[in-house]
């Protein structure tokens, strides 16, 4: 009898060390998640409000429907860059990636603010660099789906990506939201050289 309480309460005591363990490790992870989870947060709110301003321009007429749609785009890139960055690091932001995604809504915030009924017929040119972006990028993830390319290729893709994105931006908010021809063949070459990448990475 002694040893089958002796049994029981050795038992009872591991199920309780192990339980209190296994809280302690989630509490930590929780932790960890919920702190790095607080920049995702900032990023999507700053999106957030960034659409619902866009919105309110375009139906006041400070936006044309074209601007609307053009920075619309441009939000979409970003909440789309914020996912593939949490992706790959099991659904976490790093400093270093919430001070990117910062970087390019004040991109957009600029045009916002600034570049109101200075869309002209070179918008043209931006949805052409942007749409050849946003194309790469789905190809890259279906090869990385499909084991054609590794994580690591995928990644600095991505982050090549990424860059000529930014580029673009930059180029437009110093030119009233446009890009040049010039502008636009120097994106392309960046982008031609990622597209040859993705081909030779197979």
């Amino acid at each position: 009898m002694a040893h089958a309480k002796l049994t029981t309460f050795a038992a009872t005591a591991f199920a309780t060390i192990f339980l209190v363990g296994t809280a302690d490790s989630a509490f930590a992870a929780n932790g960890s998640w919920a702190a790095s989870h607080s920049r995702r947060a900032e990023v999507n709110q700053r999106l957030s409000h960034q659409n619902a301003t866009i919105n309110r321009d375009r139906a006041n007429g400070s936006l044309t429907g074209a601007q609307a749609h053009q920075l619309h785009h441009e939000d979409r890139q970003i909440r789309q860059e914020e996912r593939d960055m949490a992706s790959q690091d099991g659904g976490r932001l790093t400093r270093a990636d919430q001070r990117a995604l910062n970087q390019q809504e004040n991109g957009v915030r600029r045009q916002i603010a600034g570049d109101t009924g200075r869309f002209d017929a070179t918008h043209s040119r931006r949805a052409e660099v942007n749409d050849r972006l946003a194309d790469q990028n789905r190809r890259i993830d279906a090869e990385r789906r499909s084991g054609e390319i590794t994580g690591a290729q995928a990644h600095q893709l991505h982050r090549e990506d990424r860059q000529v994105a930014q580029e673009e931006r930059d180029m437009a908010s110093q030119d009233g939201g446009r890009i040049t021809r010039a502008e636009q063949a120097a994106l392309n070459q960046q982008e031609n050289g990622i597209s040859r990448q993705i081909r030779q990475d197979r």
